[in-house]
This record gives structure tokens, C-alpha cells and sequence, in this order.
């Protein structure tokens, strides 16, 4: 039924205002109750129109991926995580290159999706790029159509669903392992051309001390020697960017943290180091030490938590040592500890539950009557009639013959 008002006509028990985008393309629909007065439906309309004319603005005004790329990265600048931000765009680059943007359909990102899934990282690395790792680099390539185009803007990375992650697994190291590994490592420090080589490894050091302190190896790239407190053992962290960002604040250290930071003092560790040497020496000493599982440097984080854990139960306390902004992340961290707990309350619990009562065997027609019966008699308890004990059946001819009256089916 037409209403005068272009777009609008009655649909079931309401309205409905339709909005065309063009020959091929689904309309914008919208239905509204029968009541819904005339204005709010043309201001719909008109809503959906000017979103129509700045995405087709936008749409022509869209270049190649490259220049469009570029573009995107210099908006961006200041994000906590850019550098990670140009390595993900950058591999998009690489597969889409001058091509238009707007001629980037799904399919063509479900493509480079899977064969990153499949295909193997390089000729010297057989294995595929990590399911999280893929899911990075969509959500990246889809923050550029964000912010390029608007959140209300087509974006073809909308329709490409992200590659399922496998269950967190438990990373962390008992200590004893952790020493073991730490004792693997050479105690002499890297030699210099025209000196004499320094006794002590300022890559064991460090080690040590991410063992102890729980600290991942981005943040000890940035401590310097005002930042701790070895009288009071108290070390001062800055804001930590990873993730929704950690404020900086006032940790304690550990006893063994404290030590180790002496150490690491004393062979003047403090500044930048290579990460990858770390990483390195760390799985080399691994594998010296017997030490078969794969391993990493950052494990040691996750060892530092369990052990939190382990010795006071308190998420919290554990989440605040870690500086986790979320409850999760500590709970993957120290998934084995808190399956260790379980398993030990559910224990203690089994310890004190009530007990079920022993089962008494089934209860007799003449014990649920209050009459005592013996072998010899009918089971009946109104009757009690002797039988012989070799008796076939457990009651008299005459109450068995009742019973048999009762269940005879008439056809």
C-alpha cells in the first residue's frame, strides 16, 4: 500500500523503507512497527543515502593498494605496535602491489589466507605460518579499509573468516630444568679483537635474571640501573605497550631476583642486546642439557607465574606480578598450576564429602510391612502360610493362584 513517500509502503503488520544501491546490489531494507511515525522513516532514508554517496565518493577515490598502503601506514604512526603493523602490511603489499583496491574482492584474501596455512615459511623453515599469526595479519589488512574508508565503508576482509587457533598449551619449566639449562651456558662473555676475554656471560646473566624476575625480554632491553633497587628490592617498570597496555608502577623483586640483578649489574648488562643471540644460546644450552621438548626464552615468564601461583593460589597476585591486563592471559599462563590446584582441592574435597550409605539390599514385601518372615513361609506378609522350603515357588498355592488371576489377559 503506497504511503506518498518515496521508498515506504506497507509490509505485513508494519512498514518497510527500502533504499536502492544500485542494479545487482541487495537494497537497504528496514521495518518499522505500524506506529512509527512518517518522519522517523524518511530520516532513515535520508540516513542511508548520505552513507550511499560518501562510500561511492570514497570507493572512486580509492587508489592502488600500494599507494593506498603507504597512506595507511603514515596515519598510524603512533600506535604502540607499529613496527609490527608495517611487517603485516607489508606482506600484503607484497601479494596485491599496484593493484587497484577496489578491485580486491574476498576471494582473493581467503587465497593468501590458506596459503599461508599450507605452504611451507621459507626454503630453510618446512612449516607453516601460525594460525595467530595469520589472523594478525587479516585483522590488520582490514584496520586499513577501517580507517581509509570508515567502519560503515564495504570491507572485503568482513567476509573472510579467521583460521581457528589451536588450545593454549602449558610452556612453563620447573626450575631445576631452568638451572640445568642455565648451567649449559658458557660462564666467559663474548671475546674482543685486542682484549682479554671477560669472565662471565652477560647472556647467562640475563637469563637468570628473566628466570627470576618473570620480566619478557622486550622490557629488560629498556631497564637501566636507576630503575632498580637492589637494598629494597623493588624494580620501577614503565608502561607496558603489548596488548590494551599495563600503567607502569612499583614491583617487588624475589630474593633470587635480587641475585641475579646483582650479577647482571656487575657485567654491566644494562641497555640493548640482541634478542635472537638469546634465543640461540637459550635452545642450544636446551639441548645440551637433555632438555627435548622446544623451548624459548619466554617460557621463563611462564615459569616465574606457575610458581606464583603454585606458592599462594591468588590469580591476582600472580596477574599483578605478570602485569597481564586480563584474567585470561594469566589463566594460559599458569594453566598447569591451576590444574595442579584442582586436582588437589577436588582431593581434599572427596576427603570430606558425606559418604552415600551402604547399600542395604533389595527391601522385602514383609520388611516393608513390619512382619518378620523366614524360609519356610509365604512371602505374602498378610499370609504367612508354611510351604516346604524346596518349594518352586516362594508362595502358597493359594495366594499364587491369585496372582495369577490378577495378571491373565483377556483377548
Amino acid at each position: 500500500m503506497p504511503t506518498g513517500a518515496r521508498g515506504i509502503y506497507r509490509y505485513g503488520a508494519g512498514w518497510r523503507a527500502v533504499v536502492s544501491r544500485g542494479r545487482g546490489l541487495t537494497p537497504f531494507k528496514q521495518t518499522f512497527p505500524l506506529h512509527t511515525p512518517m518522519s522517523v522513516m524518511v530520516a532513515w532514508r535520508a540516513d542511508q543515502q548520505a552513507h550511499l554517496r560518501i562510500t561511492r565518493k570514497q570507493r572512486a577515490n580509492q587508489g592502488t593498494f600500494e599507494g593506498d598502503a603507504r597512506r595507511y601506514l603514515r596515519a598510524v604512526q603512533t600506535m604502540p605496535t607499529y613496527a609490527q603493523r608495517v611487517a603485516d602490511i607489508t606482506r600484503w603489499i607484497a601479494l596485491f602491489g599496484t593493484r587497484p583496491r577496489d578491485a580486491i574482492r574476498p576471494i582473493d584474501i581467503r587465497e593468501a589466507r590458506d596459503r599461508w596455512a599450507i605452504a611451507p615459511r621459507s626454503a630453510h623453515d618446512p612449516r607453516p605460518v601460525g594460525p595467530g599469526t595469520i589472523n594478525k595479519r587479516l585483522r590488520a589488512l582490514s584496520n586499513l579499509w577501517t580507517v581509509l574508508d570508515g567502519k560503515r565503508a564495504p570491507n572485503p576482509v568482513r567476509d573472510v573468516d579467521e583460521i581457528r587457533e589451536p588450545d593454549p598449551v602449558a610452556r612453563d619449566l620447573d626450575y631445576p630444568t631452568i638451572e640445568r639449562i642455565i648451567a649449559h651456558m658458557p660462564d666467559v662473555g663474548r671475546p674482543v679483537h685486542g682484549q682479554t676475554r671477560p669472565r662471565g656471560s652477560q647472556t647467562k646473566a640475563r637469563v637468570r635474571v628473566l628466570a627470576y624476575s618473570g620480566l619478557p625480554p622486550a622490557q629488560l632491553v629498556h631497564l637501566t640501573s636507576a630503575d632498580v633497587d637492589l637494598e629494597r628490592g623493588l624494580i620501577r617498570l614503565p608502561r607496558r605497550q603489548k596488548g590494551a597496555g599495563v600503567p607502569g608502577g612499583v614491583l617487588p623483586l624475589m630474593p633470587a631476583a635480587v641475585d641475579a640483578f646483582r650479577e647482571f649489574a656487575r657485567l654491566k648488562c644494562w641497555g640493548p642486546f640482541s634478542r635472537s643471540s638469546l634465543y640461540k644460546s637459550f635452545t642450544l644450552a636446551a639441548r645440551r642439557a637433555g632438555v627435548t621438548a622446544p623451548v624459548r626464552p619466554y617460557d621463563l615468564r611462564h615459569s616465574f607465574g606457575t610458581v606464583v601461583f603454585d606458592l599462594t593460589d591468588d590469580l591476582d597476585l600472580a596477574k599483578a606480578l605478570m602485569r597481564h591486563g586480563n584474567r585470561q592471559t594469566t589463566e594460559r599462563y599458569v594453566m598447569r598450576a591451576m590444574q595442579r590446584a584442582l586436582e588437589q582441592k577436588g582431593a581434599r574435597l572427596g576427603q570430606t564429602f558425606p559418604a552415600a550409605p551402604a547399600a542395604a539390599g533389595p527391601v522385602l514385601p514383609a520388611q516393608r510391612a513390619g512382619v518378620p518372615w523366614s524360609p519356610g513361609q509365604c512371602w505374602r506378609a498378610s499370609c504367612r502360610v508354611p510351604i516346604t522350603a524346596q518349594a518352586k515357588y516362594r508362595h502358597c498355592a493359594a495366594c499364587l493362584a491369585r496372582r495369577r488371576h490378577r495378571t491373565r489377559t483377556t483377548f
